[in-house]
């Protein structure tokens, strides 16, 4: 699945974010009399995805770990929307409107990714 190096980096990044990930889904889950076996089967799916991302954007992601706030620059942009809204598609989506046909590369690299990578449900 990941090379030995890949395995220990995903590992010191979920050790880093765990306190952020574990607690809220503690205090949401953790009645559940299966919640240990559905935090691992979590951690499996994150892992699985984490295996299937391309090694640019893991390598896009250990950038980010000193640049905490990347997603605050005014470079940046985000929005959220259901796509239904503007077309019938994902690639519809960016004729509808000038600032989606800018920000394209954004919009649709995580869409690319996921449609080359097999499902990890």
């Amino acid at each position: 699945m990941l090379e030995p190096l890949e395995q220990e980096i995903f590992g010191l990044r979920l050790e880093q974010g765990w306190d952020d990930v574990h607690r809220p889904l503690r205090l949401l889950y953790g009645n559940r009399p299966d919640f240990e076996t559905w935090i691992n089967h979590f951690i499996e799916i994150t892992a699985k995805g984490y295996a299937a991302r391309p090694s640019d954007l893991r390598h896009l992601d250990l950038q980010r770990v000193h640049q905490p706030d990347w997603f605050q620059h005014s470079d940046m942009v985000g929005y959220v929307a259901y796509t239904e809204r503007f077309a019938q598609d994902l690639p519809g989506v960016s004729g509808q409107n000038p600032l989606f046909e800018r920000v394209r590369h954004h919009l649709f690299a995580p869409h690319a990714a996921a449609q080359t990578t097999p499902s990890t449900q």
